[in-house]
């Protein structure tokens, strides 16, 4: 999610009264306006990328050692030291966790209309269902939309044959 707000200046902020003082009118906002909108999982991806440029940097430890056209062995200094430092090694770390973050953005992307359109649950149980129901990116990436219709109609079955079990475990 993204948020723009706009504030317009307020006029008038200092106003010389009748005599020689100055008087501070009150701050006044003019408009506020707020707009609200969803990105997509890529474009939050590339806006994390963009704002976290130096974990970008720091964990970059590619193309360490290259080879001249001239001869000899030309090793990058600064890109060994974060291969080998505890910011590099940190920053790696958080670059795999955004990863991570992106894939679980497109199946949420692909696994919530799939549940909208073909499952019957509602309240509480939906929520159950889209937690221990929702498959892998990596399944989810390769199937078909009719491996994934079925998938639904499968995983609700099985949940609601065993959803007693679930609310026991739940409540405990």
């Amino acid at each position: 999610m993204y948020c723009t707000i706009a504030l317009t200046k307020p006029s008038n902020l200092m106003q010389k009264g009748d005599q020689d003082t100055l008087k501070q009118d009150t701050l006044v906002i003019d408009t506020v306006v707020v707009t609200r909108g969803k990105l997509s999982p890529l474009e939050e991806y590339e806006l994390k990328k963009e704002n976290h440029k130096e974990i970008y940097f720091l964990g970059d430890n590619k193309n360490m050692v290259t080879l001249p056209t001239s001869g000899g062995l030309a090793v990058n200094i600064q890109k060994l030291y974060n291969h080998l430092s505890r910011r590099g090694k940190g920053s790696r770390h958080l670059q795999k966790l955004f990863d991570k973050e992106y894939e679980q953005d497109l199946v949420n992307e692909m696994w919530e209309p799939l549940i909208k359109e073909y499952s019957h649950l509602s309240g509480d149980t939906l929520r159950l269902f889209v937690i221990h129901a929702k498959p892998s990116y990596a399944w989810i990436s390769k199937a078909t939309h009719y491996e994934q219709v079925a998938y639904v109609l499968k995983r609700e079955k099985s949940f609601l044959d065993s959803i007693s079990v679930l609310m026991d475990k739940i409540r405990l």
